[in-house]
Protein backbone atom coordinates (compact mmCIF):
# COMPACT_ATOMS: atom_id res chain seq x y z
CA UNK A 1 0.00 0.00 0.00
CA UNK A 2 2.86 2.32 0.55
CA UNK A 3 5.93 1.76 -1.74
CA UNK A 4 8.30 4.00 -4.25
CA UNK A 5 8.97 2.52 -7.27
CA UNK A 6 12.19 3.28 -9.05
CA UNK A 7 12.13 2.31 -12.94
CA UNK A 8 15.58 3.20 -13.96
CA UNK A 9 15.81 2.69 -18.15
CA UNK A 10 18.50 3.86 -20.31
CA UNK A 11 16.27 7.14 -21.69
CA UNK A 12 15.60 8.04 -17.71
CA UNK A 13 14.41 7.01 -14.61
CA UNK A 14 10.76 7.69 -13.44
CA UNK A 15 9.67 7.63 -9.46
CA UNK A 16 6.41 6.15 -8.94
CA UNK A 17 5.08 6.91 -5.22
CA UNK A 18 2.11 4.73 -4.39
CA UNK A 19 0.10 5.20 -1.44
CA UNK A 20 -3.12 2.86 -1.93
CA UNK A 21 -4.47 3.72 -5.15
CA UNK A 22 -3.12 7.16 -5.35
CA UNK A 23 -0.40 6.87 -7.84
CA UNK A 24 2.22 10.25 -8.05
CA UNK A 25 4.64 10.18 -10.19
CA UNK A 26 7.94 11.71 -11.78
CA UNK A 27 10.50 11.88 -14.47
CA UNK A 28 14.24 12.41 -14.06
CA UNK A 29 16.79 12.39 -16.95
CA UNK A 30 19.19 11.95 -14.83
CA UNK A 31 21.04 11.69 -11.61
CA UNK A 32 22.69 14.63 -11.06
CA UNK A 33 24.21 16.68 -7.55
CA UNK A 34 21.61 19.87 -8.89
CA UNK A 35 18.37 17.18 -8.25
CA UNK A 36 19.68 15.61 -5.58
CA UNK A 37 18.20 17.81 -3.24
CA UNK A 38 14.38 17.83 -4.43
CA UNK A 39 14.93 14.02 -4.80
CA UNK A 40 15.78 13.48 -1.45
CA UNK A 41 13.12 15.49 -0.33
CA UNK A 42 10.47 13.12 -2.73
CA UNK A 43 11.98 10.54 -0.61
CA UNK A 44 12.40 11.29 3.41
CA UNK A 45 8.68 13.14 2.88
CA UNK A 46 7.23 9.13 2.70
CA UNK A 47 9.98 7.84 5.10
CA UNK A 48 7.74 5.07 5.62
CA UNK A 49 7.50 3.72 1.97
CA UNK A 50 9.57 0.50 1.01
CA UNK A 51 11.69 1.28 -2.20
CA UNK A 52 11.67 -1.36 -5.25
CA UNK A 53 14.32 -0.94 -7.68
CA UNK A 54 13.05 -2.29 -11.32
CA UNK A 55 14.99 -2.07 -13.95
CA UNK A 56 14.29 -1.82 -17.92
CA UNK A 57 17.88 -1.57 -19.18
CA UNK A 58 19.26 -3.14 -22.61
CA UNK A 59 22.12 -4.74 -21.01
CA UNK A 60 19.66 -8.11 -19.32
CA UNK A 61 20.63 -11.42 -20.60
CA UNK A 62 18.74 -14.58 -19.88
CA UNK A 63 19.63 -17.90 -20.03
CA UNK A 64 17.82 -21.25 -19.65
CA UNK A 65 19.88 -24.47 -18.40
CA UNK A 66 17.98 -27.97 -18.29
CA UNK A 67 19.22 -30.13 -15.19
CA UNK A 68 18.07 -33.95 -14.68
CA UNK A 69 15.00 -34.23 -12.46
CA UNK A 70 15.95 -33.69 -8.93
CA UNK A 71 15.09 -32.72 -5.61
CA UNK A 72 14.19 -28.43 -5.10
CA UNK A 73 16.99 -28.30 -2.51
CA UNK A 74 19.72 -29.85 -4.50
CA UNK A 75 18.70 -28.12 -7.88
CA UNK A 76 18.91 -24.40 -5.92
CA UNK A 77 22.07 -25.73 -4.95
CA UNK A 78 23.80 -26.46 -8.16
CA UNK A 79 21.78 -23.25 -9.57
CA UNK A 80 23.62 -21.20 -6.36
CA UNK A 81 26.81 -23.02 -7.53
CA UNK A 82 26.28 -22.34 -11.16
CA UNK A 83 25.84 -18.86 -10.80
CA UNK A 84 29.22 -17.79 -8.58
CA UNK A 85 31.52 -19.72 -11.42
CA UNK A 86 29.83 -16.97 -13.84
CA UNK A 87 32.77 -14.47 -14.77
CA UNK A 88 30.64 -11.00 -13.88
CA UNK A 89 31.54 -10.46 -10.30
CA UNK A 90 29.87 -6.87 -10.98
CA UNK A 91 27.06 -7.40 -12.60
CA UNK A 92 23.39 -7.96 -11.18
CA UNK A 93 22.40 -11.52 -11.31
CA UNK A 94 19.90 -14.04 -10.01
CA UNK A 95 17.93 -17.07 -10.38
CA UNK A 96 14.58 -18.38 -11.09
CA UNK A 97 13.58 -22.04 -11.01
CA UNK A 98 11.13 -22.98 -13.56
CA UNK A 99 8.21 -25.09 -13.84
CA UNK A 100 9.44 -28.39 -14.46
CA UNK A 101 9.10 -30.14 -18.23
CA UNK A 102 6.36 -32.64 -18.39
CA UNK A 103 6.35 -36.20 -20.54
CA UNK A 104 3.42 -37.24 -21.44
CA UNK A 105 2.18 -40.59 -23.36
CA UNK A 106 3.43 -40.44 -26.99
CA UNK A 107 1.11 -42.55 -28.33
CA UNK A 108 -1.83 -40.16 -27.18
CA UNK A 109 -1.20 -36.85 -28.48
CA UNK A 110 -3.09 -35.12 -26.24
CA UNK A 111 -3.34 -37.37 -23.37
CA UNK A 112 -2.63 -35.87 -19.84
CA UNK A 113 -2.95 -39.75 -18.33
CA UNK A 114 0.73 -40.72 -17.52
CA UNK A 115 2.51 -37.37 -17.31
CA UNK A 116 5.87 -37.65 -15.75
CA UNK A 117 8.37 -34.78 -14.81
CA UNK A 118 11.50 -35.29 -16.75
CA UNK A 119 13.43 -32.52 -16.05
CA UNK A 120 14.26 -29.23 -14.17
CA UNK A 121 14.79 -25.88 -15.92
CA UNK A 122 16.54 -22.96 -14.47
CA UNK A 123 16.90 -19.33 -15.51
CA UNK A 124 19.01 -16.77 -15.12
CA UNK A 125 19.42 -13.63 -15.30
CA UNK A 126 22.17 -11.07 -15.69
CA UNK A 127 22.12 -7.52 -15.70
CA UNK A 128 25.20 -5.16 -15.89
CA UNK A 129 26.00 -2.75 -13.37
CA UNK A 130 26.26 0.66 -15.40
CA UNK A 131 27.24 3.93 -13.74
CA UNK A 132 23.32 4.90 -14.08
CA UNK A 133 22.54 2.28 -11.92
CA UNK A 134 25.43 2.32 -9.14
CA UNK A 135 24.55 6.08 -8.85
CA UNK A 136 21.26 5.30 -8.11
CA UNK A 137 21.92 2.78 -5.65
CA UNK A 138 24.39 4.93 -3.92
CA UNK A 139 22.13 7.58 -3.91
CA UNK A 140 19.16 5.26 -2.39
CA UNK A 141 21.38 3.74 0.30
CA UNK A 142 22.20 6.76 1.86
CA UNK A 143 18.37 7.44 2.20
CA UNK A 144 16.03 6.48 5.46
CA UNK A 145 13.68 4.62 2.92
CA UNK A 146 14.09 0.64 3.29
CA UNK A 147 15.37 -0.50 -0.15
CA UNK A 148 13.34 -3.88 -0.68
CA UNK A 149 15.10 -5.24 -3.71
CA UNK A 150 16.40 -5.00 -7.82
CA UNK A 151 14.16 -6.32 -10.04
CA UNK A 152 13.85 -6.78 -14.25
CA UNK A 153 10.87 -5.12 -15.66
CA UNK A 154 10.38 -8.13 -18.14
CA UNK A 155 10.29 -10.78 -15.31
CA UNK A 156 8.14 -8.78 -12.87
CA UNK A 157 5.48 -8.27 -16.04
CA UNK A 158 5.12 -12.08 -15.79
CA UNK A 159 2.60 -11.80 -12.88
CA UNK A 160 0.84 -8.26 -15.49
CA UNK A 161 0.77 -11.12 -18.20
CA UNK A 162 -1.07 -13.44 -16.39
CA UNK A 163 -3.73 -10.78 -15.25
CA UNK A 164 -4.14 -9.80 -18.55
CA UNK A 165 -4.86 -13.48 -19.92
CA UNK A 166 -7.62 -13.90 -17.06
CA UNK A 167 -9.79 -11.27 -17.80
CA UNK A 168 -10.91 -9.04 -20.89
CA UNK A 169 -10.45 -5.39 -20.14
CA UNK A 170 -14.07 -4.35 -21.76
CA UNK A 171 -16.00 -7.03 -20.18
CA UNK A 172 -13.65 -8.18 -17.05
CA UNK A 173 -14.93 -11.45 -18.23
CA UNK A 174 -12.90 -14.57 -18.89
CA UNK A 175 -10.33 -13.85 -21.61
CA UNK A 176 -10.13 -14.75 -25.66
CA UNK A 177 -6.56 -15.43 -25.24
CA UNK A 178 -7.09 -18.99 -24.96
CA UNK A 179 -4.19 -21.53 -23.55
CA UNK A 180 -3.13 -24.19 -26.81
CA UNK A 181 -1.38 -26.80 -26.85
CA UNK A 182 1.95 -24.30 -27.35
CA UNK A 183 1.06 -21.38 -25.13
CA UNK A 184 3.25 -18.66 -26.57
CA UNK A 185 2.68 -15.29 -25.72
CA UNK A 186 4.42 -12.03 -27.28
CA UNK A 187 4.22 -8.69 -24.91
CA UNK A 188 4.92 -5.86 -26.72
CA UNK A 189 5.11 -2.68 -24.39
CA UNK A 190 6.44 0.88 -24.44
CA UNK A 191 7.72 2.91 -21.68
CA UNK A 192 9.70 5.99 -21.33
CA UNK A 193 12.39 4.84 -19.61
CA UNK A 194 13.11 1.80 -22.03
CA UNK A 195 11.41 2.56 -25.50
CA UNK A 196 9.52 -0.37 -26.90
CA UNK A 197 10.12 -4.04 -26.19
CA UNK A 198 9.21 -7.36 -27.16
CA UNK A 199 8.30 -9.99 -23.87
CA UNK A 200 7.93 -13.47 -24.86
CA UNK A 201 6.06 -16.03 -22.44
CA UNK A 202 5.44 -19.33 -22.18
CA UNK A 203 2.75 -20.69 -19.77
CA UNK A 204 4.98 -21.15 -17.04
CA UNK A 205 7.80 -18.27 -17.21
CA UNK A 206 9.40 -15.67 -19.57
CA UNK A 207 11.40 -16.99 -22.72
CA UNK A 208 13.31 -14.10 -23.79
CA UNK A 209 13.23 -10.61 -23.82
CA UNK A 210 14.45 -7.94 -26.37
CA UNK A 211 14.37 -4.03 -27.27
CA UNK A 212 12.73 -2.88 -30.32
CA UNK A 213 13.86 0.33 -31.82
CA UNK A 214 10.53 2.00 -32.85
CA UNK A 215 9.50 5.56 -34.28
CA UNK A 216 5.40 5.93 -33.98
CA UNK A 217 5.58 8.80 -36.29
CA UNK A 218 7.21 6.94 -39.17
CA UNK A 219 4.65 6.06 -41.75
CA UNK A 220 6.05 2.55 -41.83
CA UNK A 221 6.10 1.84 -38.58
CA UNK A 222 3.40 -0.96 -38.62
CA UNK A 223 6.18 -2.71 -41.61
CA UNK A 224 8.61 -2.74 -39.13
CA UNK A 225 6.35 -3.85 -36.23
CA UNK A 226 5.18 -6.77 -38.58
CA UNK A 227 8.71 -7.96 -39.78
CA UNK A 228 9.89 -8.08 -35.88
CA UNK A 229 6.48 -10.18 -35.01
CA UNK A 230 7.83 -12.30 -37.63
CA UNK A 231 10.99 -12.89 -36.43
CA UNK A 232 10.53 -13.20 -33.19
CA UNK A 233 7.65 -16.08 -34.15
CA UNK A 234 10.43 -17.76 -36.86
CA UNK A 235 13.09 -17.90 -33.91
CA UNK A 236 10.55 -19.50 -31.87
CA UNK A 237 10.05 -22.14 -34.14
CA UNK A 238 13.59 -23.48 -33.03
CA UNK A 239 12.34 -24.44 -29.62
CA UNK A 240 8.78 -25.24 -30.55
CA UNK A 241 9.13 -26.64 -33.53
CA UNK A 242 4.83 -27.56 -34.12
CA UNK A 243 3.84 -24.09 -33.19
CA UNK A 244 1.68 -22.13 -35.66
CA UNK A 245 1.52 -18.24 -36.43
CA UNK A 246 -2.48 -19.17 -35.55
CA UNK A 247 -1.24 -20.08 -31.92
CA UNK A 248 1.36 -17.08 -31.13
CA UNK A 249 -1.06 -14.28 -29.36
CA UNK A 250 0.36 -10.94 -29.37
CA UNK A 251 -0.94 -8.38 -26.88
CA UNK A 252 0.05 -4.62 -27.53
CA UNK A 253 0.08 -1.99 -24.67
CA UNK A 254 1.25 1.08 -26.97
CA UNK A 255 -0.14 4.67 -27.22
CA UNK A 256 -3.79 4.42 -28.25
CA UNK A 257 -2.41 6.03 -32.04
CA UNK A 258 0.71 2.83 -32.42
CA UNK A 259 -2.42 0.49 -31.75
CA UNK A 260 -4.75 1.76 -33.78
CA UNK A 261 -2.38 1.81 -36.79
CA UNK A 262 -1.24 -2.06 -36.01
CA UNK A 263 -5.29 -2.88 -35.72
CA UNK A 264 -6.23 -1.45 -38.90
CA UNK A 265 -3.63 -3.84 -40.68
CA UNK A 266 -4.70 -5.84 -43.60
CA UNK A 267 -2.27 -8.67 -42.72
CA UNK A 268 -4.80 -10.99 -41.16
CA UNK A 269 -2.10 -13.18 -39.71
Amino acid sequence: NKAIVVLIGNNGTILTKHTGDLIESEFVEKLTDENKPNLTSFFTKAKGYHVYIMLDTIDQTYKKKTYPMMRKFDLERIAKRDLASDGDKEGLKNYILLKNHKKSNPLKKNSLKKVEASKSDCLFITSSKSENISMWLNFIYELPNRLIGIYMLPVECYNFFIKITKLDPKTSSPSVLKLKENNIFCLVIQTKTGGARQIVFSDSSIVFTRVVNYNFEEPNFVEKYSQDIYSTFEYLKRLYIDLSIQEFEVINILSEKASDEIMRTKNIE
